[in-house]
């Protein structure tokens, strides 16, 4: 036998080495996806009645759908996509006072498993990608071993429990789900460049765009990510235009719809709100009047009282809180300049934060990383990581634009799978030490497993994250003292906005200082009560008093809750 034909006798047993490695897969693959649905199931269940302030408009969002009052569901700072989901899910589920939330958090479960689905098309699509090449050196592929799976797996359950969580009423697991199936069809994309993947993947960026306003800019990116695979110029144009040509066509109605309502082009005001108000000068304001360094409102809220001062927003916006429901029209006018200090100041903030996340709180990850780098060698680590550009790129882009402005971990979860997904995936480990890398990955899985853990027992413990059940109580006795569907209220102290969407009212007029309302002579207070009355107010909802004297007689105390309520 020759010394050519020696080297390929240990083809055949890499070849089974991978084989029996996906037979393990094919068991932990059952095993994984129930451990991930059973905590996703509990973390909805536990958290069935927790809220955050942007549900009060997602839910106003969706009766506007159900309404088919399309004047209303067109706005420029919420997107779309998720108040339809939820819409549907009020269609099949109910929809009482004590059962709206858990309703809500049913269909955020149903967009975990989306999510998960999706992050299994990405993973299909990455092993395929790396385990197809050539075996014929000494080592075998990362991705190709059961206990990587097992990490990747964690990794989604703690990002998407974590990091996004199905508490919040929000679109962002919505958006992770889409940004997995991105990844996953440029990878396709990367090894076909067909012209029906680049319709598939054009079509997949302009729904995206409906989830999240922040993926019409990201869409370009990700679309010049999949181009860059091509293997010609040529093709990558011809490729391009089919993929920007389905993605005006998904996108364009929405954009179209967002751009006739204000009067000039637009895909959506919240990237240029937020940056008008976390970096240009004149910092976030509620109830903007308007200043030298911010601009000057076109429709502001109206202050009809100035000490304390006593905003009135009843028309023309709809909403249970009009001031949250559409903050685009009553910003209208504030500019967005830039300020090289502002700009650098918060963009060192962000790459602190992105430090501390990345180094410090994902540290079990980045001692799995190192480790790896270490033993696959510093040469070999470069070559194979750069197997994964296109998806390193992905989660750079995103990363990049959210610097620029403002970051959350829920905003950055599925990019942060991505990129430690893309840096582990294409390493390959020497044949003697497989047995210790998969230990080393199932020490990683473990530690993200025990986060997992350990918030789902605090959440028992703590009796669900955020509970609305005190705003329940709140809005049953505010029925109780008259308050119908439809009616006006005015709150003191930013109290009261959940009640108030519960009883289906309308929040027309507001004193944000509740300490300088209390400390009103009674007249004074009588003259702001007046001020309420003129809103159109019928009842009033403030915050315990204390330490000022109790209110009179005709405040009534909530029992058991630190609320007061007048009726007007």
């Amino acid at each position: 036998m020759g010394a050519g034909e020696q080297e390929k006798v240990p083809e055949p047993e890499v070849r089974a080495t991978l084989t029996t490695s996906h037979g393990k897969s094919h068991f932990w693959w059952w095993t994984g996806l129930s451990l991930i649905l059973f905590f996703g199931l509990a973390r909805a269940w536990i958290g069935r009645y927790s809220i955050n302030p942007d549900a009060i408009s997602y839910l106003d969002l969706s009766d506007a759908f159900l309404r088919r009052d399309w004047h209303n569901f067109v706005n420029a700072y919420w997107s779309p996509l998720y108040p339809i989901f939820l819409g549907i899910g009020r269609l099949v589920l109910p929809t009482s006072k004590h059962w709206e939330l858990p309703s809500v958090h049913i269909v955020n479960f149903a967009i975990f498993v989306g999510a998960l689905g999706c992050f299994e098309f990405f993973y299909s699509a990455l092993r395929d990608l790396l385990v197809s090449t050539d075996l014929q050196d000494d080592t075998i592929p990362v991705v190709g071993e059961w206990p990587f799976f097992i990490l990747a797996h964690v990794l989604f359950l703690w990002i998407s429990l974590d990091l996004i969580s199905v508490w919040d009423v929000s679109p962002d697991l919505l958006v992770s789900g889409f940004v997995y199936s991105i990844a996953g069809m440029i990878l396709r994309f990367h090894q076909n460049p067909s012209w029906k993947l680049a319709a598939a993947l054009g079509a997949l960026l302009g729904a995206a765009y409906w989830a999240k306003a922040v993926l019409f800019p990201l869409g370009f990116a990700f679309m010049a990510c999949a181009l860059m695979t091509t293997s010609s110029i040529r093709t990558a144009v011809k490729r391009g235009l089919v993929m920007a040509t389905v993605f005006s066509a998904v996108a364009g109605p929405w954009v179209a719809a967002l751009s006739l309502q204000k009067h000039r082009f637009t895909f959506g005001d919240t990237g240029r709100l937020a940056y008008a108000i976390l970096v240009s000068p004149g910092g976030a304001t509620r109830n903007w009047q308007g200043d030298p360094a911010s601009g000057k409102p076109a429709h502001p809220t109206r202050q009809v009282y100035a000490d304390p001062p006593v905003y009135e927003f009843a028309e023309p916006i709809a909403g249970t809180f009009p001031p949250w429901f559409d903050s685009t029209y009553w910003q209208e006018g504030r500019v967005a300049q830039f300020n090289l200090k502002a700009q650098v100041a918060v963009t060192s903030r962000q790459l602190l934060f992105y430090a501390e996340m990345l180094l410090h709180q994902e540290n079990a990850l980045l001692a799995t990383a190192l480790t790896f780098f270490l033993i696959t060698g510093r040469k070999r680590t470069g070559q194979t990581i750069a197997r994964n550009w296109p998806i390193l790129l992905m989660a750079a882009a995103a990363f990049a634009i959210y610097m620029l402005v403002h970051a959350e971990p829920r905003y950055l979860g599925p990019y942060i799978g991505l990129l430690w997904l893309a840096l582990l995936s294409p390493l390959r480990i020497p044949r003697h030490l497989v047995r210790v890398s998969g230990y080393l990955m199932c020490v990683a899985a473990s530690v993200l497993l025990l986060s997992v853990v350990d918030n789902t027992a605090r959440a028992v413990r703590d009796g669900g994250p955020y509970s609305a059940m005190q705003e329940i109580i709140l809005s049953d006795h505010l029925d109780a003292m008259g308050l119908r569907p439809g009616d006006h209220i005015g709150v003191v102290g930013g109290v009261g906005l959940y009640a108030a969407r519960f009883s289906r009212a309308k929040i027309v007029v507001e004193v944000i200082d509740a300490s300088a309302f209390w400390q009103l002579t009674p007249e004074k207070r009588g003259i702001v009560l007046q001020r309420f009355s003129q809103a159109g107010a019928r009842m009033v909802i403030a915050p315990d008093p204390s330490p000022c004297p109790a209110p009179d007689s005709s405040w009534i105390k909530i029992r058991g809750e630190p609320y007061y309520a007048r009726r007007l």
